[in-house]
């Protein structure tokens, strides 16, 4: 009876086999009901970062069944994971914009600042929704936060403004992410911030104040924005110059740095 059933048997094995290999290599590590698998470009040194970064931020919650996989295809990295039908249906803006900054950017981060790509897949691990990582420029660490600046800016005066952030006291639980652009001859200092800050009239004038100071101390006194803006670092709120250079250059109340914004 065996030898009848084997022919038969064979194929749905090797099915199977070539099924499980498409996934790459599997880290041999507890994941809470999880699986993590890495293809032959990624090295399994960054297959472990990224394991253990979603484990610290107890991704795999134990909630379902969750399967990660970590490809590289054209040097842009892609990370692929199943998602319930709910959210592969849905057309939430607010948690692709979460996707974005909070995988895409992090993964990124720990993948040496290399492009990430985000894949939300069904159970098959079979692709529905594609999600770039947005651009946002050049990075520069800031402890928990973050400095971009885009192709406008010289490094030079990105890491001027990078020193005089964290002297300033952003760092730690005051961290920020935050952007330098320059738009003809405005810089503009772009953060993200949550919606209800972007209409908080304290601290919005807290920014106006310190667009003085990035003015005076900065950029030697010339015109500056502050954009408050979300986490694509669309602007929610623009505290133009015309604002800013009526009051006073006065430093703002690190206490009141939106800690909302941090990493």
């Amino acid at each position: 009876m065996q030898r009848f059933l084997f022919p038969l048997l064979l194929p749905l094995l090797l099915l199977c086999l070539v099924g499980c290999s498409n996934r790459g290599n599997q880290l041999d590590i507890p994941l809470n009901d999880g699986e993590f698998f890495y293809t032959d470009s990624v090295r399994p040194d960054e297959a472990q970062r990224v394991a253990n970064y979603l484990a610290k931020q107890n991704y795999f919650d134990g909630t379902r069944h969750k399967i990660v996989q970590l490809d590289k295809q054209n040097g842009t990295y892609l990370f692929r994971a199943n998602f319930a039908d709910s959210v592969l249906e849905g057309s939430d803006n607010q948690v692709i914009s979460s996707m974005r900054r909070a995988v895409a950017m992090e993964l990124s981060k720990l993948l040496d600042d290399q492009r990430v790509e985000i894949q939300m897949c069904d159970d098959g691990l079979n692709t529905v929704k594609t999600i770039p990582q947005p651009n946002h420029g050049t990075r520069l660490s800031m402890g928990q936060g973050d400095l971009f600046f885009t192709s406008t800016i010289k490094p030079v005066v990105a890491e001027r403004l990078r020193t005089f952030l964290m002297a300033q006291g952003f760092t730690g639980k005051n961290s920020i992410t935050a952007q330098l652009n320059l738009q003809n001859t405005t810089w503009q200092f772009r953060i993200m911030v949550l919606p209800q800050k972007a209409k908080d009239p304290d601290y919005i004038a807290t920014c106006r104040a310190f667009g003085a100071q990035l003015s005076s101390q900065v950029f030697g006194g010339a015109p500056v924005e502050v954009h408050l803006c979300d986490l694509d670092f669309r602007t929610l709120h623009n505290i133009d110059w015309a604002t800013i250079q009526v009051i006073p250059a006065a430093p703002p109340a690190t206490s009141r740095a939106d800690s909302t914004a941090k990493k």
